[in-house]
């Protein structure tokens, strides 16, 4: 069965939420359940996409999949007749903390960069050029679905292994909330390893 990431946003076309499981750009067929789209492709449920403020006071962001969220959705669902697939209880959006840093040996324009991710130290290969050892950062591990729809996963940038991706603002869909530019850069009082959705983002509005 598809697994999927919950995600909550208020622009530009919001409020909705959205559940995804692959690239939005991937589906083949849709169909509608009131204010619920589900996204296929290939008869393999990809998504949904749930028009209107449906967690009324909610932040928005990537939300936990806890049991009242839950609860909230399925009974949306079932009031709805919407095929359900199950949710990934997994959440693939971490803070990191940059342990070293080094120019990729094929381009002056990539850093090779160990991050502490709280479970593990991960290798990413990253091009933000305002990457520095100690900074705190968003961590898309494999299996995070961005906001654009962007699946991450494990693979190679130029023949070297890469276990993620390190964010922007842009990435993750709070260009409009923080202007920052390059990777997201966090408080250090941030704790490593603490998942993207528990962050008081509050703290980072700028208006």
């Amino acid at each position: 069965m598809s697994t999927l990431r919950l995600f909550k946003a208020d622009k530009p076309f919001g409020p909705y939420l959205y559940l995804l499981a692959g690239k939005p750009e991937s589906t083949d067929s849709c169909k509608q359940y009131g204010a619920i789209t589900v996204l296929y492709h290939q008869d393999e449920i990809i998504g949904y996409n749930i028009a209107g403020d449906i967690l009324k006071g909610e932040p928005q962001g990537y939300l936990p999949w806890d049991k009242e969220r839950k609860q909230v959705l399925m009974t949306l669902f079932a009031q709805n007749g919407v095929p359900f697939s199950k949710m990934d209880e997994q959440e693939y959006l971490v803070v990191g903390q940059i342990k070293s840093l080094q120019e990729h040996p094929a381009s002056e324009h990539l850093s090779v960069v160990q991050v502490d991710t709280g479970s593990a130290v991960v290798q990413i290969v990253c091009g933000s050029n305002n990457l520095r050892s100690d900074m705190k950062v968003i961590v898309a591990l494999p299996g995070a679905v961005l906001p654009e729809g962007r699946l991450i996963e494990a693979g190679k940038v130029l023949q070297v292994d890469s276990y993620g991706m390190i964010c922007s603002a842009r990435e993750l869909g709070l260009d409009w909330y923080t202007p920052q530019s390059g990777a997201l850069r966090l408080l250090a009082e941030e704790k490593t390893g603490t998942t993207m959705s528990r962050l008081d983002w509050r703290k980072y509005h700028v208006e």
